[in-house]
């Protein structure tokens, strides 16, 4: 029988992974086991409060002189711009060609993202960049300028970002010095208000120690309810754990994610 359920593309583990771990687990358990991975990764980036598999940020804000990405290690800075105040927003894709692309739900009138950038990301991962030169908002079509190598397909993501003033500055290599990419630091030469950063940032393998943290997390969701197990006693061990002792594994595995989180802020 097909499995219905499959694993996102955020998982930290695969099947065969929690398998060759923990064993134990037979073939008929894979849509269930699917389930939990994808319940336990989902769980770890929102404690984290960061992404962990690699993928590419647009404009993310920073100010000052000392830059930490979110989502490091840094794999490939793009660009960094100063004083430019950028309107952006995110969408899907209904249909499109290589210089065109139609969504539905845009709402803004004629030619109101003319200039701004367009980056797709494909459903092969990677992303397609380029620039509006018209929006007609009868049929919401955006038409850009260069040519994409394929055309946007129903479904794919995408990304607007208009500069809404004139004053801004794209930071060369002389006005910065990437201190550490495995913590993703950038230290720029001059103190900044506003810093837009893109780049690719996260694991295209994930850290050993964050898979040990997931198989655990997932063995204890994986336990029946009348062993204290399933995804609902695991979190909320970990939210209560100042009042109750958790499972060994869970403090183990908190252990290891408090290495990776960033805190929250506000």
């Amino acid at each position: 029988m097909a499995v219905k359920v499959t694993l996102q593309s955020n998982a930290l583990i695969t099947a065969d992974y929690y398998r060759d771990y923990k064993g134990g687990v037979s073939q008929g358990d894979q849509e269930r086991l699917h389930n939990l991975i994808n319940i336990v990764s989902d769980f770890i980036e929102a404690y984290c409060n960061r992404n962990f598999v690699a993928q590419k940020y647009w404009h993310e804000e920073h100010k000052g002189q000392i830059i930490k990405l979110r989502h490091w290690p840094l794999l490939n800075l793009a660009s960094i711009y100063s004083g430019a105040d950028f309107e952006s927003t995110t969408g899907s894709v209904d249909s499109g060609s290589t210089t065109t692309m139609v969504d539905s739900n845009r709402t803004e009138a004629d030619d109101y993202w003319n200039g701004a950038s367009i980056q797709v990301e494909t459903s092969s991962g990677t992303w397609e960049e380029a620039t509006v030169t018209d929006f007609v908002a009868s049929t919401d079509t955006i038409t850009f300028s260069p040519a994409m190598s394929a055309a946007p397909a129903s479904g794919e993501s995408y990304r607007l970002a208009l500069k809404k003033t004139s004053t801004h500055y794209l930071l060369t290599d002389s006005d910065y010095i990437i201190q550490d990419v495995s913590a993703g630091m950038i230290k720029l030469k001059g103190s900044w208000p506003r810093l837009l950063v893109t780049y690719t940032g996260g694991y295209n393998t994930v850290p050993s120690d964050l898979k040990l943290a997931c198989v655990w997390l997932v063995s204890e969701a994986f336990k029946p309810e009348s062993q204290g197990g399933g995804p609902g006693s695991v979190f909320r061990q970990i939210s209560e754990r100042e009042q109750e002792l958790p499972a060994k594994s869970i403090v183990d595995s908190l252990s290891i994610l408090n290495k990776y989180r960033i805190p929250r802020v506000g």
